[in-house]
């Protein structure tokens, strides 16, 4: 099989999810000659694509007033921006809101995704959309794997293109597995979403005959209660659709299990469809997501491994380079969450450590696939600790020398990181 060389950076960034956008901006920020390769259309991967349009959670929202804000930087940022343009809302930090998605940043996915595009070229970012990352080249090394380049699946064929560092974004660690790296991955995995776009009114009396219907075809197929999770159409109605359904048995970092998943997906979408005409309730979706966005695959083992019981104590790590503000929150199949709040004022913290893929020589992960244990995950995948956690790789390879992700000066990666606004741990 032919493969075209293509080009050569300095920094490659897989992913253009929302840790893959900061790491790629914060690189070119830094002067690197920095790629984006993304296999969506656009950035912003579950926030743009897959419409999960809340970024959470910016706030630490049992610190003092004035001083809530734990995350900040290019994430940050760029909320600011899209809100001059009209196009997010950022609530009021100093809020008692009653419960915890109110502090999320709400945003218009289409206009997210054309301000991502302006942050990248403007930090002279190249992208490659509709580009996915199929396979890497590695070398065994004294020091450990170094990763040359990596192989993309475009329109004209495959092409190879090599770079002295890479970010692996992809959320599933797809280049660190590939290239042989240590992972974990459970047997039973979070169920993930699929965001669906209703229209129509929650007045219509017909919504109570159409949960009717819905029960009872509950009850002839109890698994199809995962698509509906509170069993009431006003409720989905409400939410508009987003974060309301569980798709259950998803494998991201399975392709076999993702078609029979995403095939069951759309059967069990049609029928909540047929439950809502039968019922005569004057409602329709107009529209979903193309895929489900999950919330657990593989987790690519570092230097650091993040527990649930360093996450709770609110550990902060000698390489700490961001703060991370979630609760764990364990999705489950028919039944409830497991959910443990943070109700003091101290944050949890992420180390570059747990970025720093395990016998590596020139490789950072960001974003959900950072090591971690199943319960610190749950919580750190959250957007807004993922656009933190892509900015601090995105400073380390600045500053990271003879492609040694070793050799990274914590003093002055956490200047870096404060000169870009991004806000340090202590």
């Amino acid at each position: 099989m032919t493969i075209r060389e293509g080009k050569e950076f300095d920094v490659i960034v897989a992913g253009a999810g929302c840790a893959g956008f900061c790491a790629a901006v914060q690189a070119g920020r830094g002067g690197m000659n920095t790629a984006l390769f993304e296999h969506f259309a656009m950035p912003g991967g579950t926030l743009t694509v897959l419409g999960s349009n809340s970024i959470d959670q910016f706030c630490n929202p049992h610190r003092p007033a004035g001083d809530r804000q734990v995350i900040a930087g290019i994430g940050w940022e760029f909320v600011r921006e899209l809100e001059r343009r009209g196009f997010a809302e950022i609530p009021d930090m100093d809020a008692p809101y009653r419960v915890h998605w109110q502090y999320g940043v709400k945003v218009n996915p289409i206009a997210a995704a054309q301000c991502m595009d302006d942050f990248l070229l403007e930090a002279g970012v190249r992208l490659f959309y509709r580009q996915g990352v199929v396979a890497v080249e590695t070398t065994d090394t004294p020091s450990g794997i170094r990763m040359d380049a990596v192989i993309v699946s475009t329109k004209d064929g495959l092409v190879r293109h090599r770079a002295r560092f890479f970010i692996d974004c992809t959320g599933d660690g797809d280049l660190c597995a590939w290239a042989g790296g240590e992972y974990e991955i459970g047997e039973s995995l979070q169920p993930g979403t699929i965001r669906l776009y209703p229209s129509g009114s929650t007045a219509s009396s017909a919504l109570a005959r159409a949960d009717q219907i819905w029960q009872e075809q509950v009850v002839q197929s109890p698994a199809l209660s995962n698509m509906l999770c509170s069993g009431r159409f006003e409720d989905f109605l409400r939410a508009g659709g987003d974060n309301t359904n569980h798709v259950c048995g998803l494998n991201t970092a399975d392709s076999e299990n993702r078609t029979v998943v995403e095939i069951q997906s759309r059967r069990d979408q049609v029928r909540l469809l047929s439950a809502l005409r039968e019922g005569g309730a004057p409602v329709t979706v107009l529209a979903s997501a193309p895929e489900s966005a999950a919330r657990e695959s593989r987790r690519i083992l570092g230097d650091v491994y993040m527990t649930g019981e360093d996450y709770l104590a609110r550990r902060v790590y000698e390489d700490a380079v961001c703060y991370t503000y979630w609760f764990i929150d364990i999705h489950r199949e028919n039944q409830p969450s497991e959910i443990i709040y943070l109700h003091d004022g101290k944050t949890p913290t992420v180390p570059l450590g747990a970025m720093r893929p395990r016998g590596f020589t020139n490789v950072y992960t960001a974003g959900r696939c950072v090591s971690s244990d199943r319960s610190a995950n749950s919580a750190i995948r959250v957007k807004a600790s993922c656009m933190a956690m892509g900015q601090a790789a995105g400073a380390a390879v600045v500053l990271a020398s003879d492609a040694d992700t070793r050799s990274v000066d914590m003093n002055a990666l956490r200047a870096c990181l404060s000169a870009q606004g991004a806000i340090v741990p202590e």
